[in-house]
Parts: structure tokens; sequence; C-alpha cells
């Protein structure tokens, strides 16, 4: 992993380099609205997407929606992937990382 940019906010990138099941690729924040939403440009080595987390105050908590969008053409097989196959490839992982980001939150405070 490579970071760059400034540490938080806007302009914060990190950049990766992997196997061939990884793969190589890049992360950018490109939108902030703080309490509100964060808007990130991804670059999965030629393919891009935009992914959003969407906050909602909710019950003394906060709902948090991740969400990604990727233009697939008019290529019927790259609109097939992306309607049926994207949501079990990545809704696994968005799980896992929402996840994750609960418990972080949970656990309090960093120092």
């Amino acid at each position: 992993y490579t970071y760059s940019g400034p540490v938080a906010g806007v302009g914060a990138k990190m950049t990766w380099v992997g196997n061939s099941a990884i793969g190589s690729g890049s992360q950018e924040i490109i939108g902030s609205v703080p309490g509100d939403r964060i808007v990130i440009a991804l670059d999965f080595g030629g393919s891009q997407a935009t992914a959003g987390y969407r906050l909602v105050a909710e019950d003394g908590g906060t709902r948090v929606t991740w969400s990604m969008d990727s233009a697939h053409g008019y290529n019927p097989v790259n609109r097939w992937f992306g309607a049926f196959l994207l949501d079990s490839v990545v809704g696994k992982d968005y799980e896992k990382g929402l996840a994750k980001l609960k418990a972080v939150l949970e656990s309090g405070p960093r120092q």
C-alpha cells in the first residue's frame, strides 16, 4: 500500500499492488461532508467506480450506508456482471467491512 495526498479528507489516496487475485488499483476521497457523506473514486486497474458512505442519525446512533456505482456501457456481458454478480462478489466484502467499522466504533474512542 502507498498513501499520498493529505492524511485525511479530500485528496487522501491509497494505491495498492497485489497478486492476480487481488489486482492493483487505487481509491481517493473526492468528496466529504462531515457527519453526512464521503465519496471515493475507485480504480481497479482500468475499471472505475464511485463508492459512497452516507451517514444518517438514527435511534441514538448512526446508520452507515455503503454504496458503489460503476458504468458498464452497452456490452451485455459487462451489464450482466454489474447487475447480477457485483452484489454477490462485492456485497460480502461490504458486509465484512461494515461489521469491522461497527466493532471499531463501538470499542470507544482511540487515544
